[in-house]
């Protein structure tokens, strides 16, 4: 059984619950003890700029603040596509602390480490 999980989000606002429910696999595979890294492209790069996941929320699910905090908590790195970024005109400096920007590189590197991909 593979220990490690890779999931890309690719939707922010412009479909929240896409989102949301990323996260939410995200937090699950690290609750169940795997190790979780979350790679943003697309819109999904807005979910690392501060404030932005606040009053992102549908029905029946934690907020993405919340989804957020508890991934943070545990130590998930959150991983932004350069490149989308730019096409968003974000820089790194408009990222949370502790964000790493990257190419999808480092998406492939997680699975050819052996880390199960995930995309929302």
């Amino acid at each position: 059984m593979a220990d490690r999980m890779v999931i890309k989000l690719t939707h922010a606002g412009d479909d929240p619950e896409r989102a949301l429910v990323g996260l939410n696999v995200a937090a699950a595979a690290l609750a169940g003890g795997m190790t979780v890294m979350v790679f943003l492209a697309f819109d999904g790069v807005r979910l690392a700029t501060p404030g932005y996941a606040d009053d992102l929320e549908i029905d029946a699910s934690p907020t993405g603040r919340e989804l957020l905090d508890i991934l943070a908590e545990g130590g998930v790195v959150m991983t932004v596509c350069g490149p989308c970024a730019t096409r968003r005109g974000l820089v790194e400096a408009d990222f949370a602390e502790g964000t790493v920007v990257a190419g999808s590189a480092a998406f492939v590197a997680e699975i050819a480490a052996g880390a199960v991909p995930l995309v929302y």
